[in-house]
Parts: structure tokens; C-alpha cells; sequence
């Protein structure tokens, strides 16, 4: 696996999620000039690949989960939990189980600010 085919693979196991397949959430494989949330938004990690060994890397990719602008916080956090829940599952059976999931906070894209949380997932690749 190298590192596009590690990204668009998340994107793709999300795509799979009911809630995307209806249109009420939307996945973007790459960060977009403009998030309309709910929506998924797989970005690279910082560090994004790792040196494991001499054949061997480690990759790390965020899924954004993007649940609203932030002034509607408060009574967004339910859609984020929701967004989280869906995803996990779908995720793991794929194969890219998350590491970690970061709490909902206040995240800027472009010139605005949303309520996001952060799914963490690493990946070996070759190197």
C-alpha cells in the first residue's frame, strides 16, 4: 500500500456509510477550499509517514470529522458523536481501525471555523 491508496481507502470505506450514500454527509478524500458539515475531510497527519524500518513505514492520516460551524457548537456535539459512531465500524472493517479519536474542538478550515473532532488511523506502507 503506498500513501494515496492509504488516503483514498479511508475515503472509500466512508463512502460506504448509509448517511453519505443518502447525501446527508459528505466525504472529501483531500481537504476542500470549502467544507459544508456535516462531512468527513481525510487530511495527513504531522507527521504524516514515519520511518519504521528499512522496508517498512508508517503512515498517519486524519479523518476531520466536521459536524458543524462552530457558532452552532453546543448543539452540534450530538452529530459529531453520531458521525464518529458511524464511522469507526466501517473504518475498522476496512482495515483501518482508528488509534485514537481526538475530542470535538473549535478547527479552522480555510477562513472558517468548525466543530470538529479528529479519527487518527496509521497505517504501514511500503517504503
Amino acid at each position: 500500500m503506498n500513501l494515496t491508496d492509504f488516503r483514498t481507502g479511508v475515503a472509500q470505506a466512508l463512502g460506504t456509510l448509509g448517511q453519505v450514500q443518502a447525501g446527508t454527509w459528505a466525504v472529501h478524500p483531500a481537504p476542500p477550499d470549502l467544507v459544508d458539515p456535516p462531512a468527513y475531510v481525510c487530511d495527513w497527519a504531522d507527521p504524516m509517514d514515519v520511518n519504521q524500518s528499512m522496508c517498512t513505514d508508517t503512515a498517519e492520516l486524519f479523518v476531520v470529522v466536521v459536524g458543524a460551524r462552530f457558532a452552532d457548537a453546543a448543539a452540534n456535539y450530538p452529530t459529531v458523536e453520531a458521525m464518529v459512531d458511524a464511522a469507526r465500524p466501517a473504518l475498522t472493517a476496512a482495515g483501518f481501525r482508528p488509534w485514537q479519536i481526538l475530542r470535538p474542538v473549535r478547527f479552522p478550515m480555510g477562513q472558517l471555523e468548525y466543530l470538529a473532532a479528529r479519527m487518527q488511523i496509521r497505517q504501514p506502507i511500503a517504503a
